[in-house]
């Protein structure tokens, strides 16, 4: 159906209007943060805080060794679908992998029925809200995901990292407690410089610290200062594949030694209960 006159300068006066604002992506955060607040949904807002760390999340998604907590696979499926078009600059992708579709299929832009169902060679995307399945699936185009909101929901809604979580929380049990260490700096100062200069020494710190340990207020401030070295280690101990191998080696010497004074003293275990040869 062809266009009257007044329809084409009607497109074309609305063109120069978001010319003039930007451009097309740079009102397009705009348009879905009113199309959120209207539709009581804010997932589309989550993408632009998403992105300056968009290449951390990446990285660590593939630095880690994720593993499933029951026999449902979905979200390790999705999280595999993401990493797949992480370079892509296209605004799509399908929701069918090649490597998912059934037998005779290829995969490509078929699209599922419903959204979100599970069909044959289809992600399995039930783990996520009523919210984000409108949010990440094409309104104009079904079966097409909107890769950045997709990865969005994958990396930073559904993944759960168990054993480093605590490093990025906020909660006061695990957080570094910053100001602690700031207004009793001092204070660490002067016990520092006192073990230095073997005033006091470190065996009799620790004891007075462990001795009063939950009501010391110094105990508290190593404690945080502790908390963030240990947090330093371990984010050097992700990010640099260099201090992994060393750590590794310097492990494997270990346990080499563990094994052949184990071996060794032979005794401890039966083989030898007395001195008698007999």
């Amino acid at each position: 159906m062809e266009g009257t006159f007044d329809d084409v300068l009607a497109l074309k006066q609305a063109r120069e209007v978001i010319e003039r604002a930007g451009g097309f992506d740079t009102q397009l955060p705009e348009i879905e943060a009113l199309a959120a607040h209207h539709g009581n949904n804010f997932t589309p807002l989550v993408e632009r805080f998403f992105r300056p760390d968009r290449p951390t999340m990446y990285k660590l998604a593939r630095r880690l060794t994720l593993v499933a907590t029951s026999e449902d696979r979905s979200v390790l499926e999705a999280l595999e679908h993401a990493l797949a078009h992480q370079h892509l600059t296209r605004p799509l992708i399908s929701d069918t992998p090649r490597w998912l579709a059934a037998p005779g299929e290829s995969g490509g832009d078929e699209g599922s029925e419903a959204k979100g169902a599970k069909a044959p060679g289809v992600l399995d995307l039930s783990f996520a809200s009523k919210n984000w399945l409108k949010t990440e699936y094409a309104q104009d185009e079904p079966g097409m995901l909107v890769l950045r909101h997709f990865e969005v929901m994958v990396l930073v809604e559904e993944l759960r990292y168990r054993h480093i979580d605590a490093l990025f929380s906020a909660d006061p049990r695990t957080a570094v407690n910053w100001k602690l260490i700031e207004k009793n700096w001092p204070t660490l100062m002067r016990v520092a410089l006192s073990v230095k200069e073997g005033t006091v020494s470190s065996v009799t710190l620790l004891r007075r610290l462990n001795n009063r340990s939950h009501k010391n207020e110094i105990y508290k401030v190593f404690r945080e200062v502790g908390r963030a070295v240990r947090t330093v280690v371990l984010l050097r101990y992700l990010s640099e594949p260099s201090l992994r191998e060393q750590i590794t080696r310097a492990a494997n010497k270990a346990e080499a030694y563990n094994g052949f004074a184990k071996w060794l003293a032979f005794g401890s275990h039966g083989l030898l209960t007395s001195r008698d040869p007999e």
